[in-house]
Parts: C-alpha cells; sequence; structure tokens
C-alpha cells in the first residue's frame, strides 16, 4: 500500500511540475493508474474502524467493488500487470461459480430464546451436505435471502456470517443475536411462525477448527473460553476435543451476562455435556435478579445485559462475577512445568486480549503455549 502511493504520489508531483497533469490524463497509462490509486485509497479508508462499526455493509461493498474496478483500471494501465490482473479476475470469477452451486436453499425454523435477544436458527440440510459440516468443529455458514418475488433483488446481496452451533440428524442449528441489520430484523420478524417464514440460502461450510491432531501434538492442556455467543464456536471445539484427550485435561469456561443466554444449549447434547466438572459457567450479570443496561464491545463478538433467569440453566452450577483471566491461566499453567498448554477464546475482543496478555506471561517464561482466537473482527 506504501509502495503504490508512493508511486502515484510521484508521477503526480512529477506532472504538477512539468504542468502536464492535465495532457497526460488524457492518456490510458496515467487514467487508469489514477483510477486504481483512487479505488485502493477507498478500500483504505473505508477500513478504517469507525466505518467499519459505523457501517459494515460499506466497507464489504466497497472493498467488493472498488476490487473488481481496481482489476479493470491495472488491465489497461501498464502491460506486465495484464497477465497478473487477468489471472487474478479469473480466480475471482471460478470462486463465484463454485460458491454458487455450492449453494442450496432451505425453509428455517426460528425461535426466539426467552428474556433474550437471541435466535435459534434450524436449518435442514440433506444428507450427502451435512457431512461436510461433520469434518471439523467451529465451521461457519453464509446466510442470504434468495431472489423470489416475495423479495427484492437487493436483498439477496445481504449475506452474514454465522458459526454453526450444533448438527443433528438432518440438520443444523445457528445461534444469532437480532440486531438492527436487516437479515437478523427479518429472522426475528418471522420467528415462531409455523408458515410463512423466509426461504433461506446456505453457502458453505467454511472454516472450523484445525485438525484436531494438530492441536494436540505437544500440548498436554486445554483452556477453552466463551463470552456470551462465543460458545457457538468454543462448545463443538469442547466435545470434540475432550474425545480425544479426556476430561481431566480440558477446562471450559463460559462467561455470561445472564443465565438466559444458555436456553438454546436446552434439550441438547450441550445441555447434559454443560453438567461436566471441568466445565465452570460464569453469570457477570451485577444483580442476581433484574435488568441490566447494554454493555457491548465494538471490537469483536458482544455480550449484552439481558433479564437473568434461573430456570434457563438449571441442574448447572455457575458462579457470579466476571471470571479473572490471570487467574484462569495461571491454574492451568500450575502443573508440570514441561506440559504444552493450548488457550482457545471466542468472544469479546477486550476479554481476549486480557486472556492472551496473561497466556505471554508463560511464554516469556519460556512455557509452551498455543493460542488461537476466533473472533468477527472484520
Amino acid at each position: 500500500m506504501i509502495l503504490i502511493g508512493l508511486h502515484g504520489a510521484w508521477y503526480l508531483n512529477f506532472y504538477l511540475q512539468k504542468g502536464i497533469l492535465r495532457d497526460r490524463l488524457q492518456h490510458q497509462h496515467p487514467l487508469t493508474g489514477l483510477i486504481a490509486l483512487m479505488m485502493i485509497c477507498t478500500i483504505a479508508t473505508t477500513s478504517l474502524g469507525k466505518v467499519r462499526r459505523w457501517s459494515y455493509r460499506i466497507f464489504i461493498y466497497c472493498h467488493i467493488s472498488a476490487g473488481l474496478a481496481i482489476w479493470l483500471a491495472l488491465l489497461f494501465h501498464a502491460k506486465p500487470l495484464r497477465l497478473y490482473a487477468a489471472q487474478s479476475l479469473a480466480i475471482y470469477a471460478v470462486d463465484r461459480v463454485l460458491r454458487y452451486y455450492d449453494t442450496i436453499t432451505a425453509s428455517p425454523i426460528i425461535t426466539e430464546i426467552p428474556q433474550t435477544n437471541l435466535l435459534k436458527v434450524v436449518l435442514p440440510i440433506a444428507p450427502r451436505k451435512l457431512a461436510r459440516f461433520g469434518t471439523s468443529p467451529g465451521q461457519h455458514i453464509y446466510l442470504s435471502f434468495p431472489v423470489t418475488n416475495r423479495w427484492p433483488r437487493w436483498k439477496s446481496l445481504l449475506t452474514n456470517p454465522f458459526t454453526v452451533a450444533d448438527i443433528s440428524k438432518g440438520e443444523i442449528t445457528l445461534v444469532l443475536r437480532a440486531r438492527q441489520g436487516p437479515v437478523t430484523r427479518m429472522l426475528q420478524k418471522h420467528a415462531g411462525h409455523v408458515k410463512g417464514a423466509p426461504m433461506l440460502n446456505i453457502e458453505g461450510p467454511y472454516g472450523g477448527f484445525p485438525p484436531m491432531l494438530e492441536l494436540a501434538s505437544g500440548v498436554d492442556r486445554v483452556l477453552l473460553v466463551a463470552g456470551g455467543i462465543g460458545a457457538t464456536f468454543i462448545l463443538p471445539v469442547y466435545m470434540a476435543l475432550q474425545e480425544q484427550l479426556g476430561d481431566d485435561r480440558i477446562h471450559f469456561v463460559w462467561a455470561l451476562k445472564s443465565a438466559a443466554e444458555a436456553g438454546w444449549t436446552l434439550d441438547s447434547e450441550e445441555q447434559r455435556l454443560l453438567q461436566r466438572s471441568n466445565i465452570s459457567i460464569y453469570l457477570t450479570g451485577s444483580n442476581p435478579i433484574g435488568n441490566y443496561g447494554e454493555v457491548s464491545d465494538n471490537n469483536g463478538v458482544e455480550m449484552n445485559a439481558l433479564q437473568h433467569n434461573n430456570t434457563a440453566i438449571s441442574g448447572l452450577q455457575t458462579q457470579t462475577g466476571r471470571p479473572d483471566s490471570r487467574t484462569l491461566v495461571d491454574d492451568m499453567m500450575s502443573y508440570r512445568t514441561e506440559e504444552g498448554v493450548a488457550v482457545i477464546y471466542c468472544g469479546p475482543k477486550s476479554m481476549g486480549r486480557e486472556l492472551r496478555y496473561h497466556a505471554g506471561r508463560w511464554v516469556a517464561k519460556g512455557r509452551h503455549v498455543k493460542w488461537h482466537e476466533e473472533c468477527f473482527g472484520w
């Protein structure tokens, strides 16, 4: 980015000093170069944190449209660049075609988690495609509205990523927070309706946690920490790892604003797993019962204060207050010094920074630590 900026700035400075800027911009090479530079500046500007938080869609759509414009401009800017620009454009076109044919359409079952702004979305998946979801925990999909008479074409461009929280026979489950975006608002509007729920395009799965054997190599213990709905990623990873390493080598910590936020685990295998002794659940609401103001973290997954409901995770041992990141890490490191430890986190950015700092202290002491953070950080 710096070199491209200098390249453009020096040429413009040369043209201005010679008084030939207007004349040079009438030629193909300088004009297309200036257009490409403007598109790069657009991408850089809309990548700023304030812009991303103000409107994520402006950020992503500027990236896509400006990126395509850069390719076209470079095709005509300089002959040596044409081969590289054409190759990149061809790869992008193939990617879009493959993703289009891999997308399926399904009718969801949408339910609201009581006393929260969480939605549970169950999507039927054909057995052939469902097998791909079981290859790795922590995968995500992209949801969008299909182009129909019911929905305008622009809504089909609203594509949102969501983590696959659970996989069962013939279906997958998503847990998402209904906010002010058009996709989650539309899903919330049809929550609980047996008929009339919008059809959804399902693209994926993508991502997923690194292979379990890769994680387990050189690691004797694993600390898993989730904040809020970050458990949609951490819980499937825990289920996979506890089969491989055993309960005594794994500690799973889940911090929630209210017990109601765990309501999506009811009547599922996750509910039974949460009763294990190596799982700690923290309720961070300041009062045992009542309403709280919303607290958000602009840099990642958010935990919102919701009405406390003690019945949401009945039968589970919970603790009040925010978990102490230093204590969590130090306790995991208190075993034999030669043991390797993996710390896996998904949740608010601020909580992740604190956890990573304390893990880093042990790295500075020479301890073997693997760190993996999963967050929607744009």
